[in-house]
C-alpha cells in the first residue's frame, strides 16, 4: 500500500525542518562566498563573505571568526542587490519557519480541508521563489570591488550552498503537500462511499446481493370468505412494485335455491 496522507504530512514536517534550517545558514552564515588566500605546509586559509559580516578562517592559532559589517562597509560596500539578496534570505527563512510550526500542527490534526492544502503548496513556492533570488546579490559590486583590493575570485561557499539546497527542498515541499492533498481527497471518497454504503437500507442492500426480485404476499381472509393476497415484490434496483389480488369464494350450484 502507498503512504497515506499521514505518512506524506510527516514526511513534509521533516523536509520542512531540514529547510528551515538550511535557510537559517543561507542568510546568517559569514560564508555565503569564500576566496582561498594562501596554502600553508598545515593547510588552506581563506575569507569569506556573507550578509552579516566577513569572516576568517585557519589563520594563527586555527582561529575562526566573524566580523560584521562597519558601517563605512555598509555605505561603501553593500548596495541594492547585496541588501535585496539579504531581503530574499530573511523572507525564506521567515516562511520557513511558519511552515515549520504549520506542518507540525498538521501532523496533529485529524482532517485537513483541500484549501489549506492549496495555501501549503502556494507558501512553500513562494519561499523556493524567495530563496532563490538571494541569488541576487551575486551581481552585487562587493565582490568586484574586493577583489580589485585583495585579488583572487571569490566561489561558492556554505552559505550560497545552502540556499541551493533550500531551493531544492522547498520546491520537494510543494510536491509533497500536493501529494498529500490528492492522498486526501482520494481518502475522504474512499470513507464518503464506505459510509454511504452503510446507510443503505437492509433490504435494500440484501436485494443488491442477490441480484434477483424478493417477493413477500399477506393472505387476508374476510367474513364474507373472500381472500385478499397482497403481493410485495422488491427489485434489485430498490424499486418496489405491490400488487392487491382479491379472490372470492365460489358458489355450490347444489346448493343454490330453484
Amino acid at each position: 500500500m502507498g503512504c497515506g496522507h499521514k505518512c506524506a504530512r510527516t514526511s513534509l514536517a521533516i523536509f520542512t525542518v531540514f529547510g528551515t534550517l538550511l535557510s537559517l545558514v543561507a542568510a546568517f552564515s559569514c560564508d555565503f562566498v569564500i576566496k582561498i588566500e594562501y596554502t600553508y605546509w598545515y593547510g588552506h586559509t581563506w575569507n569569506g563573505l556573507g550578509f552579516l559580516g566577513r569572516s576568517k578562517h585557519g589563520f594563527e592559532g586555527s582561529s575562526d571568526f566573524c566580523v560584521g559589517w562597519s558601517s563605512e562597509e555598509k555605505e561603501y560596500l553593500l548596495d541594492g542587490y547585496w541588501n535585496a539578496g539579504f531581503a530574499f534570505a530573511l523572507l525564506a527563512f521567515s516562511l520557513g519557519m511558519l511552515t515549520m510550526i504549520g506542518s507540525f500542527l498538521f501532523c496533529c490534526l485529524g482532517n485537513v480541508t483541500n484549501k489549506i492544502y492549496c495555501s501549503l503548496v502556494i507558501i512553500y513556492v513562494f519561499t523556493a521563489m524567495f530563496q532563490g533570488l538571494t541569488f541576487v546579490s551575486f551581481a552585487s559590486d562587493v565582490y568586484d570591488t574586493l577583489e580589485s583590493w585583495e585579488g583572487l575570485n571569490y566561489h561558492v561557499g556554505v552559505g550560497a550552498g545552502c540556499a541551493i539546497l533550500a531551493t531544492i527542498v522547498w520546491l520537494l515541499c510543494a510536491i509533497l503537500a500536493g501529494r498529500s492533498k490528492i492522498q486526501n481527497e482520494i481518502e475522504e471518497q474512499a470513507e464518503e462511499q464506505v459510509q454511504h454504503y452503510n446507510n443503505e437500507p437492509i433490504i435494500a442492500k440484501a436485494v443488491f446481493a442477490s441480484e434477483e426480485p424478493i417477493v413477500n404476499e399477506t393472505v387476508t381472509v374476510r367474513e364474507d370468505g373472500t381472500r385478499v393476497v397482497e403481493r410485495l415484490t422488491m427489485f434489485p434496483d430498490g424499486s418496489q412494485e405491490t400488487t392487491t389480488i382479491e379472490e372470492k369464494p365460489v358458489e355450490n350450484p347444489a346448493e343454490s335455491p330453484v
